[in-house]
This record gives C-alpha cells, sequence and structure tokens, in this order.
C-alpha cells in the first residue's frame, strides 16, 4: 500500500513526568490529559518557557494557543493566557485568567480548544449489588 494511501496514525502519548517542568505544571497537564484525552491538544516545544509554564497549541490549528502557568499564583491556583488565531493583526490578542483551580482551568480550555471531556469511568464495587 502506498504511503499517502494510509490514514495517519496519532503521534504517541508524550510522558508528561519527563518534561523539564515544574510538578506542578506536570500534575495539570495529567488532568487535562484525563479528562480530555491524549489527542486533546498538543505541548509546544519551540517556545523557551520558565519551568512554571508551558504553551500548549489546538491540534488542528497550531496558532490557536494557551499558555499555562503556576508563577505567581497561589499553592494549587493556575494561571492560562488564551492566544486567538490572528487575521491582519500585527499585536497579538489574547485574554488573561489567574488564580483558577485545575476545574476552572479546564473550563476554559475546553471552551478555547472546543474540548469535550472523556465519559467518567464508573467502577463498580463487588458486592454493592449494582
Amino acid at each position: 500500500m502506498l504511503n499517502f494511501l494510509r490514514p495517519k496514525k496519532p503521534p504517541a502519548a508524550e510522558n508528561i513526568w519527563s518534561l523539564r517542568r515544574d510538578k506542578s505544571i506536570r500534575r495539570l497537564l495529567l488532568i487535562l490529559r484525563e479528562q480530555f484525552g491524549q489527542q486533546a491538544f498538543e505541548i509546544e516545544h519551540n517556545v523557551d518557557t520558565s519551568q512554571y509554564a508551558i504553551f500548549v497549541r489546538h491540534p488542528q490549528e497550531p496558532e490557536l494557543r494557551a499558555y499555562l502557568f503556576t508563577y505567581g499564583q497561589d499553592p494549587n491556583r493556575y494561571g492560562i493566557h488564551l492566544e486567538y488565531v490572528q487575521e491582519n493583526l500585527v499585536d497579538s490578542l489574547y485574554d488573561v485568567f489567574e488564580g483558577l483551580t485545575s476545574r476552572q482551568l479546564a473550563d476554559i480550555l475546553s471552551s478555547h480548544f472546543n474540548l469535550l471531556p472523556l465519559p467518567q469511568k464508573t467502577h463498580l464495587r463487588a458486592g454493592c449489588g449494582q
């Protein structure tokens, strides 16, 4: 079979714990992957950021990005800058939110990237009659 006729395989899941980022950022990325799935966003590696921050981008629209950060935030709180696709603009357009819980940040990122949460897994305990 010719290569161009084969469907593209999604990229292998990145090992988030191997990233050179603070534990708080890695934990947030794991929460987001668990909620939205492995292919929900891509990690931007071409931009140098603090260990307390990271860019993620929409997989089909690389210009649509979000900057996630923990510096300057209280423990277990996050900040996010939302970048928008620009046409014929010189300056960047973005929104900034700070002091967010991981759930609030996930809701904002969900809206920005048009993500749907994965179905929740339910675990049945043996002997509970369900």
